[in-house]
């Protein structure tokens, strides 16, 4: 697995100031087969910039470009993925978004 940063998204906390990246789950349920099937839990990755240098728990710690990259351990990646953090541009508001990374059931 390996994690890289756009150059737009460089650019971007860089202006921000952010020191860190933090990759994280949000955890959401749906029900399948009208209400007569179980419920099923996933979670869906989302990313944002993080402004001090701690250490969160429950995250594995990479490197890209000075920047500490956080990614939750309720994300599961294979050897082969690729993960990108870029930027989005909607009107005149950027966001960071995340690429590379699906929806996993568990």
């Amino acid at each position: 697995m390996s994690i890289k940063i756009s150059e737009k998204a460089l650019k971007y906390l860089k202006k921000n100031d952010a020191i860190s990246v933090i990759i994280y789950a949000v955890k959401n349920v749906t029900s399948a087969g009208w209400g007569c099937g179980g419920t099923k839990k996933y979670y869906t990755p989302s990313v944002r910039m993080g402004f001090d240098n701690r250490n969160l728990k429950g995250y594995s710690i990479y490197y890209y470009d000075k920047f500490k990259i956080f990614l939750s351990n309720n994300i599961k990646v294979d050897d082969d993925d690729i993960i990108i953090v870029d930027i989005v541009k909607i009107l005149f508001v950027q966001n960071l978004i995340i690429k590379g990374l699906d929806i996993k059931m568990i």
